[in-house]
């Protein structure tokens, strides 16, 4: 029960013009681990990748209905 996300971040093109010079100073490789609880279903869960945003959606768990237990008093 635990999601592990991995990727890796390439360097990009520099951006400037006479004036300023910008550059992203952050890449490699990384990864991250996440415990999840033991009621999700992992089945339900899903992952979408648009414009450089990863999306990962859980479902919330139904919640244990109490249990009853009736009692017999003579």
């Amino acid at each position: 029960n635990v999601l592990s996300i991995q990727g890796e971040r390439r360097v990009d093109s520099s951006i400037g013009n006479g004036s300023y010079y910008r550059s992203e100073r952050v890449f490699g490789k990384f990864r991250r681990s996440f415990a999840l609880p033991a009621m999700i279903r992992t089945e339900d869960i899903t992952a979408a990748f648009k414009n450089g945003v990863l999306k990962i959606a859980i479902p919330k768990p139904e919640e244990q209905k109490p249990r009853q237990v009736s009692i017999n008093v003579d």
